[in-house]
């Protein structure tokens, strides 16, 4: 996909949420932050409108829509774009699929994230645990990424903040003639019985996230 193109998304999209967040200022009766922040429930937020800081210091940026089901249950998922840059925080921090330094990425891409989580309830808290799938497409490699999540959200004025750690398998496949994978391979792999090939590569990761939300109702 052309550059315009992937610049007339984004523009698109940004345009869409800062169209909401301004019709929900102008109407306070129906935004629940009209209440003092010490006695908002953050469970009773119904739809958030989301961003993850650590994914985009890796070069992916998401929007990302969580909706809440019931007290217990919510889903989120996003699109976002692959930034023409390579980075990756964690494989400085600790040794689990590190970078290949051999890959760098120069192109735009598409990625896809969905996430279903059960939490427990506080008045000003809310801890979850969550399941992650996550998919990727650069150019010549697509990575699928799927595992569990812990993590907790909270409110600082109108931003709820979610720190969480994940523990992932991350599989990727090149096609179009490359052989150069963004991750290097976990040896725990193998003893999973796991087998890669010329194509396809296994990698666990550990990875943070620091995602910053935006109530749209």
């Amino acid at each position: 996909m052309k550059i315009k193109t992937f610049t007339f998304f984004i523009c698109m999209l940004f345009s869409l949420i800062f169209s909401v967040i301004l019709a929900q200022n102008n109407d306070s009766t129906t935004y629940f932050y009209t209440k003092k922040v010490t006695e908002t429930k953050i469970s009773d937020i119904s739809d958030l409108i989301k961003t993850d800081i650590y994914s985009i210091a890796e070069g992916d940026l998401p929007i990302i829509w969580e909706h809440r089901f019931s007290d217990n249950f919510t889903l989120e998922g996003g699109l976002g774009m692959i930034m023409p840059f390579t980075n990756d925080i964690m494989s400085t921090i600790i040794p689990i699929a590190q970078l290949n330094p051999d890959f760098k990425n120069k192109k735009f891409g598409l990625s896809f994230v969905v996430e279903p989580r059960y939490r427990g309830i506080e008045n000003t808290k809310v801890n979850y645990f969550s399941a992650i799938a996550r998919l990727r497409s650069y150019d010549q490699l697509f990575i699928s990424e799927y595992g569990l999540g812990f993590g907790t959200s909270f409110n600082i004025s109108k931003i709820t903040v979610e720190p969480a750690v994940y523990f992932t398998f991350c599989f990727q496949k090149t096609y179009g003639g490359n052989t150069i994978f963004k991750y290097n391979p976990s040896t725990t792999v193998e003893s999973l019985g796991i087998k890669d090939d010329y194509n396809n590569q296994t990698a666990v990761r550990m990875t943070f996230a620091l995602k910053l939300g935006y109530p749209i109702k």
